[in-house]
């Protein structure tokens, strides 16, 4: 990985957690991507890109690469994938 990694703590039940949904397509390279469904995603369902554990209503660390948000982890997941942030890099924003 490549470029600056920083994170910053977030609530669940913050407004980028609301309002989302899953789009599953379906098709071919001749056919082309074709809109198969839509399944919304409940606001208290908030999952840690690392374990999959449902982080909600606790707060989430969330880690941005050159500014862009990478995912959301756990504190666990976060120490573990990214052991580098906050201690050694001091780089919370």
């Amino acid at each position: 990985m490549q470029g600056k990694i920083t994170y910053r703590t977030i609530p669940t039940t913050d407004p980028m957690f609301r309002n989302r949904g899953i789009t599953m397509l379906s098709g071919s390279a001749t056919e082309g991507m074709k809109l198969q469904s839509y399944i919304p995603v409940p606001d208290n369902v908030v999952l840690c890109d690392g374990c999959n554990t449902n982080l909600y209503p606790r707060a989430v660390d969330a880690v941005y690469i050159n500014g862009e948000l990478h995912g959301v982890y756990c504190k666990w997941c976060r120490e573990r994938y990214f052991p580098r942030l906050g201690d050694l890099w001091n780089t919370q924003t």
